[in-house]
């Protein structure tokens, strides 16, 4: 750009040759050409245009601009800027952030944003001789903001349908963001509480938090925790956590991604069960009567509890596998009566039968024909008073509920007491 200066015909404009110009211009012109900043001198009433390479980017494919005056240069954008550059001639220098203009480039008019500052040039009598304009293009940075805020947006909305409490961590134990969700739940923001965080865990859980995320902190994998959280009305509930690690280029956690799902009612149900199957292991166990659990579709024996060495004999109770195997052990006199058992529970029956079994013992196998009287409930149930609600239902993981969903499928214990579920029940059939 210098060189384009230095060979203009300047003679004919309201500068003249160049050997006249003022020192105040040729000083300001050299500082600019050094410049990599885009910067363009309005020098004089007419606003005579220089400018430097870096300048030549923004004018795009313009008419050559060098000497032109500058509302000539930026006609279509004249009204918006001309206050602020007579204002600079005023002596007031401004600064503009983001100012959107709609410039023709040679390519047709097109909206963009620019951040600029205007500053006046004097003369040694302090008088105002000209115009330093410094200009850089913001539209990418700002569509790129427009573009953050949207997305940040759809992330509020999306987080707010989903159940689960979300938050992101940037640096160890400060949250960045939450959803409106765990703010609702904890009555905070977590995003003030910072390295208080084990105030909202139960005591007993947070020595057990600390060694888990330890461990995923140095291996860079996964956190998962199961424990109490504090909500906001002071109750503990249990939640399930899961973080994912954010990586930075050279491989370092730089923030975590994490969600956290309220399984309470989950988890409080499964102790229950859980305790009642401790309670019905140990009934079973020490029972003289025998219970089993038969697979309606594959026939197979599931469970078999009690006394069934003394019906059988030890070695042949530990053969039992199928029905199949429970019918060779029916006297051949009642196997027959036997054989539509299975159908007949299916179809809702509640049976109530006797026969006699052939039993063996060791080597020596004997016979006998004794008599055996079982009732037996319906499935559906059975099933019906075993399956989870609807609400734990969403909770529970899918090898869980796949396991509920066999013991939908299942007749309950043919025992000497009817459907487990309903120990009254049974009561009254061995009675009977």
């Amino acid at each position: 750009m210098a060189a384009r200066i230095r060979g203009k015909d300047w003679s004919s404009t309201v500068l003249g040759p160049r050997p006249q110009w003022p020192l105040e211009l040729t000083t300001t012109l050299g500082l600019i050409l050094d410049s990599a900043f885009p910067q363009s001198l309005l020098w004089g009433d007419d606003f005579v245009t220089f400018f430097n390479d870096a300048y030549t980017v923004i004018l795009g494919k313009k008419p050559d601009a060098l000497g032109r005056p500058y509302r000539e240069i930026w006609a279509e954008a004249w009204d918006e800027v001309s206050g602020i550059v007579n204002a600079a001639m005023r002596g007031e220098a401004s600064f503009h952030e983001n100012l959107p203009l709609e410039l023709d480039r040679g390519s047709g008019p097109q909206k963009g944003w620019w951040t600029f500052s205007v500053s006046p040039v004097r003369y040694a009598n302090d008088e105002v001789g000209g115009v330093l304009v410094t200009a850089w293009e913001t539209t990418k940075l700002v569509l790129a903001e427009r573009e953050a805020v949207r997305q940040a947006k759809e992330l509020e909305r999306f987080s707010a349908l989903v159940p689960e409490m979300l938050w992101v961590t940037r640096v160890p134990n400060h949250v960045a963001w939450a959803n409106q969700r765990m703010i609702d739940f904890l009555g905070v923001d977590p995003t003030t509480i910072g390295d208080d965080w084990p105030s909202i865990v139960h005591q007993d859980d947070v020595q057990a938090i600390r060694l888990r995320f330890e461990k995923a902190l140095s291996r860079r994998t996964t956190f998962e925790s199961r424990h109490r959280l504090r909500r906001n009305d002071g109750q503990y509930r249990w939640v399930l956590v899961r973080s994912e690690p954010v990586l930075d280029a050279d491989g370092d956690i730089e923030g975590w991604y994490s969600a956290a799902t309220d399984v309470h009612d989950w988890h409080v149900a499964m102790e229950s069960i859980h305790s009642k199957e401790e309670l019905f292991e140990t009934f079973a166990h020490s029972s003289h009567k025998v219970l089993w659990i038969v697979d309606l579709e594959t026939q197979q024996i599931d469970y078999l509890a009690g006394d069934t060495t003394h019906l059988w004999g030890e070695q042949t109770a530990s053969q039992l596998r199928s029905w199949s195997d429970w019918l060779g052990t029916v006297h051949p006199d009642d196997r027959d009566r036997q054989i539509d058992f299975l159908p007949r529970l299916q179809a809702g029956e509640l049976i109530c039968e006797e026969y006699a079994w052939s039993a063996a013992t060791g080597r020596s196998a004997r016979s006998g024909k004794r008599c055996l009287r079982y009732p037996i409930g319906k499935a559906a149930s059975a099933a019906s008073e075993a399956s989870p609600s609807a609400s734990m239902r969403r909770t529970i993981s899918r090898s869980t509920w796949s396991a509920w969903s066999r013991v939908r499928r299942r007749a309950w214990p043919a025992v000497f007491g009817g459907a487990a579920s309903s120990p009254a029940r049974s009561r009254r059939s061995s009675s009977s």
